[in-house]
């Protein structure tokens, strides 16, 4: 079943232009989607529950585990849905509105985005992370506003990513191998790590059915969520957008030669290539 709902998005009336057959609607029309799979009785029937007073939530005993995805599309010109957002949940069953489905389900989010480059011979990967420092559901159920504050972490440089590598999973790989211990996810805790790619993958990754890279499966407290950077007014595409700038204003401090990319670069020891952090708000290299 899909639940289909059309976000409203509130519009300024436009001031009078010359006529220009150039000018197009740029605004695109988002819906939100909840998506399951349900076992019918012997009689045929599924019976759901639906509260208007609780963030429109969907819920029902007949539910198949594992199956409910969260998602907001729009449809591109080509007539393509773009999907701006999407989650596969742990719930049976949820909200209207993927956000709150975010910080109902999980009790932090990790934001990353990797850009790659070449420089002066070498392909450089430059994955910028940040992660919630606070993050509260609205305390009305009909209210859409979030109080979510992202601090940002170190970014990843990495040197010399193999071609038959994804360096965005790369920078998924090194933020769960040296991030994540230091987050203090209690047990029972849970981090949603929103990421733009792979999306094709992420039910079974999210499963360990499927490694997320090589022969490593995500810890049992992570899940993938796929947020997009180019479009989205949703709290985790502003913070991918975020991680994505400063991808970038590293790259251009690599360029500037206001960081070292000779030295400094601690090899991998079970893969093909070398790392080191930088902190860009001080400008200084972090050792590991």
């Amino acid at each position: 079943m899909k639940k289909n709902n059309k976000s409203n998005h509130k519009s300024k009336k436009p001031k009078k232009k010359k006529s220009n057959s150039n000018n197009v609607a740029t605004k695109k029309d988002h819906r939100e989607y909840l998506q399951f799979a349900a076992k019918s009785s012997k009689n045929g029937t599924v019976t759901f529950n639906f509260d208007p007073d609780d963030a429109r939530r969907i819920t029902s005993p007949q539910i198949i585990e594992g199956t409910t995805k969260s998602y907001r599309t729009y449809d591109r010109d080509s007539g393509k849905p773009k999907v701006v957002t999407q989650a596969h949940l742990p719930s049976n069953g949820g909200y209207a509105s993927l956000m709150r489905n975010l910080t109902t389900n999980y009790d932090m989010l990790a934001v990353m985005d990797t850009n790659t480059f070449q420089y002066e011979g070498d392909r450089f990967s430059v994955c910028c992370p940040c992660v919630t420092k606070q993050m509260d559901n609205p305390l009305e159920g009909k209210k859409k506003s979030y109080d979510i504050t992202f601090a940002r972490m170190h970014s990843i440089i990495i040197k010399n990513v193999p071609l038959d590598s994804n360096p965005e999973v790369v920078g998924w790989y090194l933020f769960i191998l040296h991030f994540l211990p230091t987050l203090n996810l209690t047990s029972g805790k849970t981090l949603a790590m929103v990421v733009d790619s792979e999306l094709g993958k992420h039910a079974d990754i999210n499963k360990r059915l499927l490694p997320y890279y090589k022969d490593e499966y995500l810890p049992e407290k992570i899940e993938l969520i796929y947020a997009s950077s180019d479009t989205g007014d949703d709290p985790i595409n502003k913070a991918i957008k975020w991680c994505d700038k400063s991808s970038n204003i590293t790259r251009a401090k690599i360029e500037s030669k206001q960081i070292d990319v000779l030295e400094g670069f601690k090899q991998d020891t079970d893969n093909d290539f070398s790392y080191k952090f930088f902190s860009l708000d001080k400008l200084d290299i972090v050792e590991d």
